[in-house]
């Protein structure tokens, strides 16, 4: 980590609250009214395209011009240069730890090599003014939503429609346009929980409808470089590749590689790479051709990193 001074003394301190370790720039010995700048400065490495950022950052008493701000380093032509980094300047934590701020960087600069720059501006008041940060992390994965359909009881041989089910993990999320498909137990394939099932087709009558999953409150606006959507998925009376069933986020189709093939009465887990990174519904359509056949899908997950 770099660190300034100011006349002499040093604004850079290492903290340790609770048994844990973080750095602190504070206006402690700085005569009031005085304006400050001070940089912590992350070590180099090298900007992989589509993954963030999180820190932790704590703002105390903070004036009305106090500022965190991140930046970019780069070298360019033999010099160091500061490139702003689009998220939001920070003015104020209400004196509170913020947790997992998160900011991507332009995938122009991927394959390059790069440092983070916090950039600390206040000017000094009667109280004393500090700048905290912690627990810098670089591609760090988290789950923003998962849905295991819980464990309302359905019996064997019976099926409650998607939008009569109440027993969801995530009420309000889940509905579908067409009436066909349902929620049911599953013994052989899932080993008895619940599932989203899909019939493309029964006794020659084909089946259409579309499930929408409406994660617009559980996906941010910014600050994932990447999402990927993942759910375990099986297939009933026949094995059958995943992509009879087209994916979508809000009206962007989502890519499914052909050669996955679903198996009968077992279940994989599949992982698709999601092409937004903002989006408020994933929608699943699909319309059969009269086979008695269809998917049936648990444990889905959308992960941010």
């Amino acid at each position: 980590m770099d660190q300034h001074t100011y006349a002499g003394v040093s604004l850079l301190e290492r903290m340790q609250k609770n048994g844990e370790l973080f750095i602190s720039i504070t206006t402690e010995q700085i005569i009031t009214n005085k304006k400050l700048e001070s940089w912590f400065v992350t070590p180099a490495f090298n900007i992989i395209r589509g993954k963030s950022f999180t820190f932790d950052c704590l703002l105390e008493n903070p004036s009305s011009n106090t500022l965190l701000e991140v930046y970019l380093w780069q070298e360019s032509d033999g010099e160091m240069i500061a490139i702003p980094i689009g998220t939001e300047s920070i003015k104020s934590t209400g004196n509170e730890w913020k947790r997992e701020i998160r900011f991507t960087i332009d995938e122009k600069y991927a394959n390059t090599i790069g440092f983070i720059g916090f950039k600390f501006s206040t000017t000094t008041g009667e109280n004393i003014q500090k700048c905290s940060i912690d627990n810098i992390q670089y591609g760090q994965q988290k789950i923003l939503f998962t849905e295991t359909f819980g464990n309302e009881s359905i019996a064997i041989g019976t099926t409650i429609g998607v939008n009569a089910y109440k027993g969801y993990d995530n009420p309000d999320v889940f509905s579908a346009s067409g009436g066909i498909a349902d929620l049911r137990c599953l013994p052989d394939c899932f080993n008895g929980t619940n599932v989203l099932s899909c019939i493309y087709g029964w006794g020659g009558m084909a089946f259409e409808d579309e499930i929408t999953i409406n994660v617009s409150s559980f996906i941010p606006k910014e600050g994932y470089g990447k999402l990927t959507l993942s759910f375990d998925v099986g297939a009933m009376d026949m094995s059958q590749p995943l992509n009879r069933m087209d994916f979508f986020c809000d009206d962007t189709p989502v890519t499914v590689d052909p050669s996955i093939s679903v198996p009968l009465w077992t279940n994989i887990r599949v992982t698709l790479d999601l092409p937004l990174t903002s989006f408020e519904k994933i929608r699943l359509h699909f319309k059969g051709t009269g086979e008695g056949f269809g998917h049936c899908f648990d444990n889905i997950t959308i992960i941010g990193e």
